[in-house]
């Protein structure tokens, strides 16, 4: 096994989180890659299959012109840390949410670990609130309680 350097891993980490084709960050996924996402709380998966089939498929399908922008990158040795924004269109229904056509934007704050030039581990972060109202799910302007 190869020591990662920062740089290797910050390499990885910006070809995962933009690349334009869904194949392209499928390869850059260990077959053993295991993710923690904000929204799946207390549910870890487990294998790259799992990602894939639960995670970047129906965001591939709900967000077909997803787009996202890295505006900082802090890596030291295997880990990453992501600082970024997603834009797409919400076309597809999404999470039990009905599309409503229009763009959404949030800002996401992302880990990362990789190994032999893949990413092994991955724990995403956005903030909630900001995707629900996105998404429509809440409103945009005032509280949601």
């Amino acid at each position: 096994m190869t020591v990662q350097t920062s740089g290797a891993t910050e390499a990885v980490v910006r070809a995962f989180v933009t690349a334009d084709d869904p194949e392209e960050m499928i390869n850059l996924l260990s077959a053993d890659v295991v993710m923690d996402d904000w929204m799946t709380p207390g549910t870890t998966l487990r294998g790259r299959d799992a990602v894939v089939d639960r995670i970047l498929v129906p965001i591939a399908a709900s967000f077909p012109d997803a787009h996202f922008v890295v505006h900082d990158v802090i890596a030291g040795g295997e880990r990453a840390a992501v600082r970024g924004e997603f834009t797409a269109t919400f076309a597809a229904p999404y999470l039990g949410l009905s599309a409503h056509g229009r763009r959404v934007r949030w800002t996401a704050h992302d880990l990362y670990q990789v190994a032999e030039d893949q990413v092994t581990r991955i724990w995403w972060g956005n903030d909630s609130l900001n995707v629900a109202r996105e998404l429509g799910a809440l409103p945009k302007d005032g509280r949601p309680w």
